[in-house]
């Protein structure tokens, strides 16, 4: 998409990279059967990170600008008075929710955009009119053949900051209810995220995955350098993920054998560490049928990947799993405004009219050029006058006329028990599991 340059840094980038017709070249497959000592496994190499980011970028042909220094005059003024951030890293809750209300709410109340740019819901909760619940700071993206006829429930929706630009990012079309997909343009390379829920009686979202990379490939994977992330509930247990306490779990041959095909065939790697349980049972077991994986590079893009109970959403039994990539992107964050709700008018007013008659007192304007002096003087001492005496409004996303400090209060406790309550999941009268019971 071509676009102009303006003030802004972030539209100092070069151009994306245009599509390449060169195939994405795959490793030779490799065995995903046990292996005899764990350090024969491939899955437990990991890859270095990727040490460059964009903090000190700088427009091609020009200097290292300071934070605070203005453009210059012969600048055109910029499009809207939105600041940008210097890209750094993407942010992504995944959380399955089977399909509670209360747990979706919890979400869009608990994931700021300031701390969050990608959130990859499974079993989402839908109305009647089959649309998910959302706020302005996301963008919702469902499955490409959403609400057409004859089509299952949608498992499967993105929410994506609303800050990220809107071009940095498009949707993969994808036929299947069960897995919403995106790619992103980095200034480097690009990323493509699968957000996937496979039904535990069947493997139709994994055979629609194939035919998918059979027929597109070169859509979701531009070039052999870029990257793809699969992430979501793929209903299947292995012990190459599973703790030694689930073995009796594992799937079958003929049920795991297409997962452990698309893994090999695109080389992918195992994010989320081994071992480590993303859902409680009804019987208060806790398995593994959440996982992260990621394709395989020399330079891992992968900052952290881990479960986080403390965020965990009320009435869920899957753990979120927050993933951090090294990702640049384009992204802006609105300015602060001063709080007009809080200020005394009268005193506001009196201080007013003191400057205007004591900076521009009254008097006949004779010419255009008069004319104008005199509103850029208005208009300084308005707007010093506001600067002087109203207060900047601590801007708050999720703000609530009902929510008060004791809220906040109760919300810190029922996120340290939540913590506890996971620490201690094995020991089964726990004080901390009881608690934890009666908060939420």
């Amino acid at each position: 998409m071509p676009y102009f340059l303006i003030g802004e840094p972030w539209t100092w980038a070069q151009d994306p990279p245009k599509l390449s017709t060169l195939p994405p070249i795959h490793k030779p497959h490799r065995d995903l059967s046990l292996p005899s000592h764990p350090q024969d496994s491939g899955w437990t190499q990991v890859p270095t990170r990727r040490q460059t980011t964009l903090n000190n970028f700088t427009a091609p042909g020009t200097s290292q600008t300071q934070p605070n220094q203005s453009l210059p005059s012969s600048s055109p003024p910029p499009i809207n008075c939105e600041t940008p951030i210097p890209p750094s890293k993407l942010c992504i809750w995944q959380q399955n929710i089977h399909k509670s209300k209360y747990a979706q709410q919890y979400i869009l109340n608990t994931a700021k955009p300031e701390d969050w740019d990608i959130v990859a819901i499974q079993k989402p909760y839908l109305d009647k009119f089959n649309n998910a619940r959302g706020s302005r700071y996301w963008r919702i993206l469902y499955p490409s053949n959403h609400l057409l006829d004859d089509t299952s429930h949608t498992c499967s929706i993105l929410m994506i900051n609303s800050n990220i630009a809107t071009d940095a990012y498009t949707q993969l079309a994808i036929p299947s209810t069960d897995i919403t997909a995106v790619l992103f343009n980095g200034e480097f390379e690009h990323l493509s995220i699968f957000n996937i829920y496979n039904d535990c009686t069947h493997n139709d979202t994994l055979t629609a995955l194939n035919n998918y990379f059979e027929s597109s490939l070169l859509i979701a994977r531009l070039t052999p350098n870029d990257y793809m992330i699969w992430l979501g509930d793929f209903n299947h247990h292995y012990p190459l993920w599973e703790t030694e306490d689930n073995r009796h779990l594992n799937s079958s041959e003929e049920a795991i054998q297409p997962l452990l095909d698309l893994l090999q065939d695109f080389d992918m790697d195992l994010v989320l560490p081994p071992g480590i349980p993303t859902y409680e049972t009804a019987a208060h077991n806790w398995t593994r049928p959440d996982n992260v994986w990621c394709s395989h590079h020399d330079i891992n893009p992968i900052i952290s990947c881990n479960t986080e109970p403390r965020i965990c959403p009320l009435n869920a039994d899957h753990l979120p799993i927050v993933t951090i990539i090294e990702l640049p992107i384009a992204r802006a964050s609105s300015p602060p405004s001063r709080d007009f709700q809080i200020i005394d008018y009268e005193k506001f007013n009196t201080a007013l009219k003191t400057r205007l008659d004591h900076d521009s007192p009254t008097k006949l304007i004779n010419s255009k050029a008069e004319f104008i002096k005199k509103v850029d003087e208005l208009t300084s001492i308005i707007q010093n006058t506001i600067t002087t005496l109203i207060p900047l409004k601590k801007l708050s996303p999720f703000s609530k006329h009902w929510w008060t400090k004791d809220l906040t209060d109760l919300k810190k406790v029922k996120n340290r028990l939540s913590n506890e309550a996971h620490k201690f999941r094995d020991i089964v009268d726990h004080p901390a599991i009881e608690e934890h019971k009666q908060v939420s």
